[in-house]
């Protein structure tokens, strides 16, 4: 058999081109033959129907190898190549990494399956949480509202997500393979039903259990009904408002709110309404990921989230080429850390407009959290640096199948009915959610 292949550059002298054989355990299995880890592999090699057998110099004297090579010679074109048992180790691991990496055929259906219905049934989060060992849960949020859909794998929920990090989202992501181990970010786009659609991942792991994942749903259509300021369906105060913010020309606006509270959507219809109607007005943007894909020219700029301890210094650089860059309004999704903090203000000190969007618990904690970030409360309270402190909620839908008048049940909700009388609300243009729910709403 010649001499032994002791590195796996002389591997590639001897067969360049070669790859691991995909069907070697269904050959092996035809054949009725089992054989032990670091004896033989299969490789095959491109535009080639040669297949090699490499064998480790243990093994080629072995009766074993005399019926694996008699059975193969017999069924296939093979040559037969002598390698070190530590070769045909690494190459095995190698292979079986890979094939840990592979997506099939059935991870994409499944997860463009549930991806389609969850927006169908116009969920806003996709979230499929661990429940037991090996057994996940599927829900969506509809309004607010959790509603469990049906049970997965643990190997269907792997293979999906996986589908999603590694080939969708994978140009968005710092590492290169899909994790059930360890928290994970990423960002994609897919179509669905003619109609693009953001996706936003986010996983993390629960003890006991494994891993929880939610994705965040942004249709980008123009069916998702967010195009104007009156689309948001806010009071005629409150969109007089929205109107009144968008003339400002410096200072910031800072949208709060809890998460999935439609902090991005009011951001993105503030902005494109602004650009719309001032077409020469320069727009840029700073998210991680981009989440919706604005119009009218606004020119979006994606921070890639990384674990590295080298994290800040990038980020520092990204601040820097970002205030470089020509604008006078920037958007700043997600204000969280020194560094974008400091973008904030150097954004304000130099005289621009400024959008921004945090996590607070109520309208008056948002002077505190930008204290925690780094800015100092006599920069946010100086007069003209803060336009505007939107908070906002997500409230649930009532059914328009189901619900009830409230002149109906009036009688047993005394207290809403007084509040109501105190404000001037028309008693005719209140309704209730049904009770009993029905098959549109399933509530």
């Amino acid at each position: 058999m010649g001499a032994v292949i002791r590195r796996v550059d002389e591997l590639n002298t001897l067969c360049p081109g070669w790859k691991a054989y995909e069907e070697e355990s269904r050959v092996f299995a035809s054949l009725g033959i089992k054989t032990p880890m670091g004896s033989f592999m299969l490789l095959a090699q491109e535009e080639s129907e040669k297949l090699l057998l490499l064998v480790s110099p243990d093994a080629h004297n072995s009766q074993e190898f005399y019926m694996v090579g008699t059975k193969l010679l017999r069924e296939y074109d093979v040559q037969v190549l002598q390698a070190e048992s530590s070769i045909l180790r690494i190459l095995v691991t190698e292979r079986d990494e890979d094939e840990k990496e592979k997506v099939t055929q059935q991870d994409q259906q499944l997860f463009h399956e549930i991806i389609e219905d969850a927006v169908a049934q116009g969920s806003s989060d996709l979230m499929i949480h661990a429940t037991r060992k090996g057994l996940y849960e599927v829900l969506y949020d509809i309004d607010t509202i959790p509603e469990y859909i049906r049970d997965l794998t643990e190997s269907e929920v792997k293979g999906m997500m996986r589908y999603y990090y590694q080939r969708i989202a994978k140009n968005s992501v710092e590492e290169t393979t899909h994790s059930m181990e360890s928290a994970q970010f990423a960002g994609g786009t897919i179509m669905v039903n003619s109609e693009v659609v953001r996706l936003r991942y986010q996983s993390k792991e629960v003890f006991p259990y494994g891993m929880d994942f939610v994705i965040r749903l942004l249709n980008q259509s123009k069916e998702t009904g967010f195009d104007d300021v009156e689309d948001l369906q806010l009071t005629d105060d409150q969109t007089a408002a929205l109107r009144r913010i968008q003339n400002r020309e410096k200072g910031a606006v800072a949208i709060a709110g809890e998460t999935n509270s439609g902090k991005s959507t009011t951001a993105k219809v503030q902005l494109e309404s602004i650009k719309r109607d001032r077409p020469d007005k320069v727009v840029r943007t700073l998210e991680s990921p981009v989440e919706y894909l604005m119009r009218f020219g606004i020119r979006q700029h994606e921070v890639r989230e990384s674990k590295s301890a080298d994290s800040a210094n990038a980020m520092d650089q990204v601040v820097k080429e970002f205030m470089r860059m020509n604008f006078k309004l920037a958007y700043v999704a997600e204000l969280r850390g020194v560094e974008t903090a400091r973008l904030f203000v150097n954004i304000l000190e130099s005289g621009h407009g400024v959008y921004l969007t945090l996590h607070t618990s109520g309208v008056f904690t948002v002077y505190d959290r930008l204290e925690r970030q780094g800015i100092d409360k006599y920069i946010t309270t100086q007069a003209g640096n803060i336009n505007a402190l939107i908070y906002q909620k997500r409230l649930p839908q009532l059914c328009e199948h189901c619900k009830v008048p409230f002149v109906d049940h009036h009688e047993s909700h005394p207290e809403l009915l007084s509040r109501l009388e105190m404000i001037g609300v028309p008693l005719d243009e209140v309704y209730l959610k049904s009770s009993t729910g029905c098959n549109h709403c399933r509530h």
